[in-house]
């Protein structure tokens, strides 16, 4: 079982996934650098004990 995305992509006929492809390439390209993606992230993380 692969993930949701790749799930999803299965579903399509090829000519739409390597369409959906290249969009998402495109779209992800701004955030290359020299390792890999990297891209803006804010992790909240809280805990509690009673």
């Amino acid at each position: 079982m692969g993930t949701p995305f790749k799930e999803a992509l299965q579903q399509l006929d090829p000519v739409s996934r390597q369409r959906v492809q290249e969009e998402v390439q495109q779209a992800v390209r701004p955030f290359e650098g020299s390792q890999g993606i990297v891209a803006p992230a804010e992790l909240l993380l809280g805990t509690a004990m009673k």
